[in-house]
């Protein structure tokens, strides 16, 4: 029997979807509407970021599906992601641009908050340590504009990616498959 949708669910799918349609509106501005203006094959192998990336093992896709793992990967992984979001916010070029960042931010806290409360043993959720996100902020400040322009758009599509599984995995355990 299927689980039925909960308000948690809605908030879930809801917030994903938004956080999505944000980061690809913010996409196409910094490109001007050329989706291939950056080759993000070439930005991962030239950017030593540590993002969070879902993997068969974390229980998120079909195969080795398992909703506990996953919803406590996708919960680490929004953590680790936060000290990039924030990174991100006032750089860019238009007030527009910085208020979408700030968005993606925003939106991005409420649904790692929304994930936490479902979480069974939160002990096991794992968030950067205080001495690790101080380090990567000295490392981001450190940037130029160009590493900061690669820095943010490595920086979306991973996390587009990785929110896009998230919202197929949240579809699935919701339908009870």
């Amino acid at each position: 029997m299927p689980n039925k949708p909960t308000l948690a669910t809605s908030q879930q799918e809801k917030q994903i979807s938004h956080i999505l349609s944000i980061i690809r509106e913010l996409k196409q501005e910094m490109c001007n509407g050329d989706v291939k203006c950056i080759d993000i094959n070439v930005a991962l192998l030239k950017n030593n970021l540590n993002l969070s990336k879902l993997t068969e093992k974390d229980g998120c896709f079909e195969a080795g599906y398992n909703w506990e793992n996953c919803l406590l990967k996708l919960t680490s992984g929004l953590l680790n992601f936060e000290i990039y979001l924030n990174y991100m916010q006032n750089k860019f070029h238009t007030h527009e641009a910085n208020n979408k960042a700030k968005e993606i931010f925003q939106v991005t806290k409420m649904l790692t908050q929304i994930l936490k409360a479902e979480v069974k043993n939160k002990d096991e959720i794992v968030s950067p340590s205080p001495t690790a996100k101080a380090h990567l902020q000295e490392k981001l400040l450190r940037q130029n504009e160009g590493q900061t322009l690669l820095t943010i758009q490595v920086v979306m599509h991973t996390l587009q990616d990785f929110l896009q599984c998230g919202l197929r995995a949240s579809r699935n355990h919701h339908s009870g498959n």
